[in-house]
């Protein structure tokens, strides 16, 4: 190295002009002289040996780094065809001039202008070499832009150009001082010891023509067209000092044009252009001055309009507030632009546009009314439906909104006026234009349902608000004075809800959580109805109160009795006839003698004959999923029942598919949700097939003033936490050999049926497996009786168990098989544990028997249950554990399993075990079912039955 890093030095940076190139910037380390000047030693650098001059700092060795790229030698490596060449040589014999011009020095003053950004005022190290001297003259790099002003002086004989700076205040010629023009683009330029920057508009090349000469001469016989281009262009971005003819400069009023352009097939935006006086420009071109030039028998004559970018942006600005954004140079757009939006843009905001002084033109294809539209309406109430007229006004017109029903239907949203313009219809009248479909039309106006609520629901009319709040105000009610008990206040809100649907002709699901009191609720509700008094003058079909109507409540046969009983506890005044039995009555004169008649869904059936003779105060489905299936003859039978009031009873509205819900719908209010089809093509297949949460969002909404949903989070404040906990258990060894054979033979068997025949026709078969796999993961003696073995998960609860009772707990054990059930109560007998059990072939009368027993008496602790026997109607409060042997299919079935202790009248603490066998099925349904939960709860929060939507993933899943 020329200069030791022991020396002391410093980093310059070095302007000189290379024979081929032109102007170079380049950066030395030049060491110091004893006295401290620069001396004659210096080493030029670059990011590969800078390093080795330990004094720079991080700042220098970057912008060393910045001009490696533009070191003669690395120059060839990016733009030299010919490779392995000597600098020297490329420049000397193969530089091509438009190369040079178009790409290299481009590329140069790129670079040299981004290192003098870097480089900070003021900075002491940049300097203008000589042969022998890089430091030889020092130059300050000025603060600041520098300012350029054009001469031009025209006489007989042309004109004289010449140009001036001005840097601050001071103002001087540069010509013919020896100046160097370091960049063009943009413009950089060193005279006078001081190196000048000047905006981007300004052409260095304009300048540089001056380095040399004092000025330039335009002959008389080429000043027009020098005039008419290279002047006139020049004062559009310049200052310009005229002697010897005219420059006019205008001042207007600016006003923004605003004109809805057509864009493609279906998208508007809206192009603005500024007009100053008569001149019209576009909002993209960004000239400050806009130049006219004319030639005249005196020569050339100018006129300069100023334009105020300034008041433009802010004119700009509050357009974007209003809502508009940019989307090409010119073209502003509603949202994606679509006409819709855009003509409701123009609507809302046409009043505001005209008083900020904007102008609005049509498209020049279609001529649009621009006016804000408005909308009347007037309604009328009837016994169960409403009188609606709705009237559109567009400016000057008037017309019935039915008018519009056939364009909405077909996705036209343009409609034309009576004077042939073109009326956008709002997008939101869409969705009311949708509702009214479901609406009887009668002329002009609409009839419609009072359960049809959705339908006014997108009409934003305060009148209609007002008259549908006093329609759907619920009264708070208090129960008979004979009624015995005493209701909770989400019960009395539930009382009050059901007089309410009751009053407006509306039937509706109590579909409260298991244990929150749903009998009790209905009871207070049926005692008030009953003790209403008679208006033998009202038709049958407005709520006949005559002595022969009793109500009906239909419920599974297990609960009958629990019925009768609850009934007779808190409405002992009432008459109850339980219609069950080989002497159940046989006429309508015996059954009118009752208040409230109890009987099950397979007694409908079986004596329909006898109560389609009847007229019922009110029918209450309890667990009104029986009727799940439109179908059945059961449901189908009790759809023909007459009755003023209908009520339904269920945890689970719905089970295996929200085509439950219509059928049980359809039971309350027919017709509310359209036919089962339509229901099927609007609901059922987005919602379960394609998982569209707005179509299950749309869906409750509708159902929602319907039922009425309260889970113990929400009102049971008193009930005592549940803790849950999942035990994994190990299968024995023995136990998991006879899995894994299982297994393997029925998945390879299934696979290959289900691509044979399909999912759907092999169920069974898929069916047969899994419960068959079930079986062993619970306890393989289920599916071999001659085993002799035990089951992990067997010994694990028998453990469980033992320690419970041993510490006087009282226990419920669910499993959905009964022939384990069997297997485990006689393990427990051997034990000298005393169990009760009951399944589905307990005898009614035992069934109530043990379940008293179990509740008073400490004798027995442990209550074996079948889920189907046990998981319903029952109270089983004395119990604090709860043990699921083995998870079901639908979830929600082992919520209500450990609701039977978890409820109402409970004061202790529940502790709830579920019990899993480790890697079987078991852990895979689990999977399975958080996998595919959703939207059943989204509508009510209730069951979704897995295998009832199986797809080749689950399987893979359940077989894995």
């Amino acid at each position: 190295m020329k200069v030791s890093n022991d020396s002391s030095y410093r980093l310059i940076f070095s302007v000189s002009v290379h024979p081929n190139l032109g102007p170079l910037i380049e950066p030395f380390v030049v060491a110091y002289t004893p006295l401290g000047t620069l001396s004659l030693t210096y080493q030029k650098v670059f990011s590969g040996n800078a390093s080795y001059y330990t004094q720079l700092t991080e700042q220098e060795l970057t912008w060393i780094k910045m001009l490696d790229a533009t070191m003669p030698e690395n120059l060839i490596k990016v733009f030299s065809k010919v490779k392995k060449i000597r600098p020297k040589e490329f420049y000397s014999k193969h530089l091509d001039a438009k190369l040079f011009q178009t790409h290299i020095r481009p590329f140069l003053d790129e670079k040299f202008a981004n290192l003098l950004k870097q480089i900070p005022s003021p900075y002491t190290g940049f300097y203008v070499a000589d042969e022998i001297n890089p430091a030889f003259q020092n130059i300050e790099i000025t603060s600041d832009f520098s300012k350029v002003l054009f001469h031009f002086r025209r006489n007989e004989n042309g004109t004289n150009y010449f140009v001036t700076l001005m840097h601050e205040n001071d103002r001087f010629a540069f010509m013919k001082q020896g100046g160097i023009m370091l960049c063009t683009q943009p413009a950089i330029l060193i005279v006078n010891k001081k190196l000048y920057r000047f905006y981007d508009f300004v052409d260095g090349a304009k300048l540089a023509v001056f380095l040399d000469k004092k000025y330039i001469h335009i002959a008389p016989q080429t000043e027009q067209k020098y005039y008419g281009s290279f002047v006139k262009k020049l004062m559009e971005t310049s200052p310009v000092y005229a002697e010897g003819f005219e420059i006019i400069n205008e001042k207007h009023e600016a006003k923004v044009l605003l004109k809805l352009s057509k864009l493609s097939a279906d998208k508007y935006g809206i192009r603005v252009s500024l007009k100053y006086g008569k001149n019209i420009f576009w909002f993209s071109d960004d000239k400050h001055t806009h130049v006219t030039f004319k030639w005249t028998e005196n020569g050339p004559s100018f006129t300069k309009i100023a334009r105020s970018k300034q008041w433009e942006q802010n004119q700009i600005a509050s357009l974007k507030v209003l809502g508009l954004v940019q989307k090409l140079d010119d073209i502003f757009l509603v949202n994606q632009g679509e006409l819709g939006e855009t003509m409701a843009w123009i609507q809302e905001n046409n009043e505001v546009l005209k008083a900020g002084g904007f102008e609005l033109s049509n498209a020049p294809e279609t001529s649009f009314s621009f006016a804000k539209p408005s909308i009347q309406y007037t309604i009328a109430s009837q016994s169960d439906w409403f009188d609606l007229k709705i009237m559109v006004t567009v400016d000057q017109f008037q017309f019935p909104f039915s008018a519009l029903l056939k364009h909405i239907k077909n996705g036209n949203a343009q409609y034309e006026l009576p004077d042939k313009s073109i009326f956008v219809i709002p997008k939101e009248w869409f969705a009311i234009g949708e509702s009214l479909e479901r609406a009887t039309k009668n002329g002009d106006n609409f009839k419609v349902k009072k359960f049809q609520l959705d339908v006014l629901d997108h009409i934003k009319s305060e009148k209609i608000q007002e008259h549908l709040n006093k329609l759907v105000n619920i009264s708070p009610e208090k129960p008979s004075k004979n009624f015995k008990g005493t209701l909770r206040p989400y019960q009395l809100d539930g009382l009050s809800w059901l007089m309410f649907l009751k009053n407006s002709h509306f039937g509706g699901i109590l579909a409260d959580d298991m244990g929150l009191g749903k009998t009790v609720q209905t009871l207070a509700f049926l005692q008030k109805i009953i003790e209403e008094p008679s208006n033998q003058s009202v038709a049958v079909d407005l709520f006949s109160q005559s002595s022969g109507e009793p109500c009906l409540l239909v419920a599974p046969t297990s609960l009958l009795y629990n019925w009768h009983n609850e009934g007779t506890q808190f409405t002992p005044n009432l008459r109850f006839e339980i219609h069950s039995g080989t002497k159940r009555a046989t006429t309508v004169q015996a059954l009118q003698k009752a208040e409230i008649i109890i009987t099950s869904y397979g007694l409908i059936r079986n004596d329909y004959a006898l109560f389609s003779q009847l007229h019922f105060k009110a029918i209450v489905l309890d667990e009104s999923q029986n009727i799940k299936n439109r179908k059945a003859k059961t449901t189908q039978l009790i759809y023909k029942l007459q009755a003023d009031f209908h009520i339904a009873l269920t945890g689970t509205p719905v089970e295996n598919s929200i085509s439950d819900l219509w059928s049980q719908m359809n039971f309350l209010n027919k017709g509310m949700l359209g036919t089962a089809k339509q229901f099927e093509e609007e609901y059922v297949k987005p919602i379960e097939k394609q998982g569209e949460k707005e179509v299950s969002d749309k869906l409750q909404k509708f159902i929602k003033p319907f039922v009425l949903r309260r889970t113990k989070a929400e009102v049971a404040k008193d009930l005592p936490p549940i803790f849950e906990k999942v035990l994994l258990c190990e299968m024995t060894e023995e136990q998991e050999k006879l899995y894994e054979e299982t297994k393997s033979a029925y998945r390879n068997s299934i696979l290959e049926l289900v691509e044979e025949k399909g999912i759907q026709k092999s169920k069974l078969n898929i069916l047969q497996g899994l419960t068959k796999l079930r079986q062993i993961a619970n306890h393989p003696a289920m599916l071999y009786p001659d085993y002799k073995g035990t089951s992990g998960k067997h010994q694990v609860l028998i453990e469980h168990i033992k320690t419970a009772v041993s510490e006087k707990h009282k226990v419920l054990v669910f499993s959905q098989f009964v022939s384990y059930l069997n297997l485990l109560n006689k393990e427990l007998q051997k034990k000298d544990i005393p169990t009760y059990e009951l399944v589905g072939s307990t005898s009614k009368e035992n069934r109530q028997n043990r379940v008293e027993k179990f509740q008073n008496q400490d004798d027995v602790s442990v209550f074996l249950l079948s889920l189907k026997a046990g998981g319903t109607g029952l109270n089983l409060t004395s119990a604090d554990y709860v043990f699921l042997v083995d998870p079901w299919w639908n979830p929600a079935a082992e919520a209500q399993a450990r609701d039977r202790t978890h409820r109402i009248g409970q004061v202790n603490k529940v502790f709830s075990y579920k019990f899993i066998s480790k890697d079987t099925i078991e852990e895979k349904i689990v999977q399975l079912q958080k996998r595919k939960e959703g939207f059943a709860k989204d509508i009510i929060t209730s069951e979704n039955n897995i295998l009832a939507n199986l797809e080749l993933q689950d399987l893979s899943i359940l077989f894995g």
